[in-house]
C-alpha cells in the first residue's frame, strides 16, 4: 500500500530542496576564481529562483536587512 504525499508536505519538500541547492551554488559562486564562472554559476540559480537579483544571491543575510 502506498500513500500519497500532501501538497504542503510536497510544498515543504521543495521548499527544503531549493534552499539546500541554493547553498551548494553560493559556495561554489563563492569559490570562482573568475567573472564568467560565477555568472554561469548565478543563471542557474537564477533558474532554480528567477526572483533573487546577484546581491541577494551573493549575500543573502545583507540583501533581507537592507530590503526592509
Amino acid at each position: 500500500m502506498s500513500f500519497k504525499k500532501i501538497e504542503r508536505t510536497k510544498e515543504i519538500d521543495r521548499r527544503r530542496h531549493r534552499k539546500a541547492k541554493l547553498a551548494k551554488l553560493r559556495a561554489r559562486y563563492h569559490a570562482a576564481k573568475t567573472e564568467a564562472e560565477r555568472k554561469d554559476i548565478y543563471s542557474r540559480a537564477a533558474r532554480l529562483s528567477p526572483w533573487l537579483s546577484v546581491e541577494e544571491f551573493a549575500n543573502p543575510s545583507t540583501a533581507a536587512v537592507t530590503s526592509q
